[in-house]
């Protein structure tokens, strides 16, 4: 539990300083994911973040329920892979103080898709077999 609280910390400071350092990269605002569930369930996934620019960058993120971490984006669309088929995953997106979207996996699928809402339209989720793609 503390080494995932750190290792969420690192990739959080890691994130904003690295986006920080670039002024373009910079977001108005921070979108909060919340991942919760049985405790103790693995997951890894990429999110793709909209900066203010409209640059779209991709981040990898990896962890352990329950967790949460805030990602510098005006907008953005995740995909997450849990570990087990068998337990839940709880993945909601926080956009200026509002929850746009709560997302619950699904036996027997071990993918989570949630989006917040942007340029692709309003916020939505859904729990798939395989490995989702974007449009």
């Amino acid at each position: 539990m503390i080494r995932n609280c750190l290792l969420q910390i690192a990739l959080f400071l890691a994130i904003v300083f690295g986006i920080a350092n670039h002024s373009a990269y910079a977001a108005d605002t921070m979108i909060e994911m919340s991942i919760s569930g049985d405790a103790g369930q693995i997951f890894a996934g990429d999110c793709y973040l909209l900066t203010k620019t409209g640059l779209q960058k991709r981040h990898r993120i990896k962890g352990e329920a329950p967790t949460k971490i805030w990602l510098p984006a005006k907008a953005v669309r995740c995909n997450l892979q849990k570990s087990s088929a068998k337990g839940l995953l709880i993945v909601s997106l926080v956009k200026d103080g509002l929850a746009e979207v709560t997302q619950k996996s699904r036996y027997p699928f071990r993918w989570i898709v949630v989006s917040s809402s942007g340029p692709w339209g309003r916020a939505s989720g859904g729990a798939f077999a395989a490995r989702p793609s974007f449009q």
